[in-house]
Formats: C-alpha cells, sequence, structure tokens
C-alpha cells in the first residue's frame, strides 16, 4: 500500500484483493488505521491518501471473524509458542485456520508459520 513498500510481492498481494472476500479478525480495522496513522507521523504518507486507502480499504468485500473461545485459550497461544508470532499475526492465521481459508500476506514469518500448520497462501 505504501509507495515506498512498491514491489513485486507487494504488487501480486494487492491485485489478488478484491478477487475473493477477505476474512480477517477483528483486530483488522485497528491495525489497517494504526499503521496509515504511523506512515502519515513518519512522513511516509500525506494524511489525505491515508484516509484515502483506509476507507478504500474497509469498503472491500470482506467479513470479520470472530475467534471462538477455543481459538482465543487453545489456538492463539499455542501459534505464538510454536511460530514466535505476535498475538496479532497468530490471530490472522487462526482466522484462516477456523475458516479453512488460504491467508493473504507477505510476511515471511507468518507465511511459514501457516506452511507449517498446512494453510495455503493466497497471492
Amino acid at each position: 500500500m505504501l509507495p515506498d513498500e512498491a514491489g513485486p510481492d507487494a504488487t501480486d498481494l494487492l491485485a489478488g484483493i478484491g478477487r475473493e472476500q477477505l476474512l480477517q479478525p477483528a483486530i483488522w480495522p485497528l491495525e489497517l488505521l494504526n499503521a496509515l496513522t504511523r506512515a502519515t507521523r513518519r512522513g511516509r504518507l500525506p494524511s489525505d491518501l491515508a484516509e484515502e486507502l483506509y476507507r478504500g480499504l474497509m469498503t472491500l468485500d470482506h467479513r470479520i471473524v470472530e475467534l471462538t473461545e477455543t481459538d482465543l485459550l487453545e489456538l492463539l497461544p499455542r501459534l505464538v509458542r510454536e511460530h514466535g508470532l505476535s498475538s496479532y499475526d497468530a490471530s490472522y492465521l487462526a482466522v484462516a485456520i477456523q475458516c479453512d481459508a488460504p491467508l493473504l500476506t507477505v510476511d515471511g514469518a507468518l507465511l511459514a508459520a501457516a506452511r507449517g500448520e498446512g494453510v495455503q497462501s493466497w497471492t
């Protein structure tokens, strides 16, 4: 999304958005807004473009997936422990596992964890 992060992986990922309904954990809108706000504060993105990107991404065909109590008590801690993920990244992987859906990311550690869990990546 950010001009200074453009590259083949990011371009391929963004090209895939819109082909399918996106499934995200409930933290997704907060993480998205936080990332865009940080980019604006660091001078990487004008604030009007950050707001436009946020609104545009929030209007994509997406569904917020609530994690179950079992996910929160068992799956997330295991994913964090076994794969060294942050709890935030583990929540995206948990959604992919719960919904039997591919994971859309260019994060190397998250991709490796997904492979370890038998989750396909979607690029």
